[in-house]
């Protein structure tokens, strides 16, 4: 009878321990997908299309399209489908905001690594690297002064700052 409780309480024990590995097996393999840029949001509002009205979040417009695929626990890749830059000048005392988007060949893949439990995405292209979260079925990825506009005129910086691209795991 010894025996049998014996082996009894050796296979739970490893039953639970096999578990605990499944468990963060599933959670990598839910992070190692596809994830597609729903929309981008900033810290401080702009009147980004100039209508009047500032807003803190946006649609990927010339974005669209836009993914992260996770390969593996270590690399994945980063394609922008396109390239965005913003200008401003300064009409009466207010910011008129231009978006000009480059697509096509100038766009490229870029590899990325990371580690999840860093919460770090380093793009190998560019060493630069961005802060993400995950929440339910998004990924939050902050890129620091992700988000700067020139004067058209000066070339000068007149807006930076802090960009959050929400994406969706597919």
């Amino acid at each position: 009878m010894k025996k049998y409780k014996l082996l009894a309480i050796s296979i739970a024990f490893l039953l639970s321990f096999t578990s605990c590995f499944n468990d963060e097996d599933d959670a990598l393999d839910a992070f190692q997908v596809t994830w597609k840029l729903d929309s981008w949001s900033l810290e401080t509002p702009i009147d980004l299309n100039n209508d009047g009205i500032s807003s803190l979040s946006f649609e990927p417009g010339c974005l669209n399209g836009s993914e992260i695929k996770f390969y593996d626990d270590s690399n994945g890749i980063l394609n922008f489908s396109a390239f965005v830059s913003y200008n401003t000048s300064n009409e009466n005392g207010n910011l008129f905001f231009m978006t000009a988007c480059s697509t096509g060949s100038d766009i490229y893949s870029q590899p990325i690594s990371y580690h999840q439990d860093s919460e770090t995405i380093t793009n190998l292209e560019t060493d630069e690297t961005y802060t993400y979260t995950i929440e339910n079925n998004h990924l939050y990825m902050v890129v620091s002064n992700g988000f700067v506009a020139t004067d058209i005129n000066t070339s000068e910086i007149t807006v930076s700052q802090n960009m959050t691209y929400v994406f969706v795991r597919q």
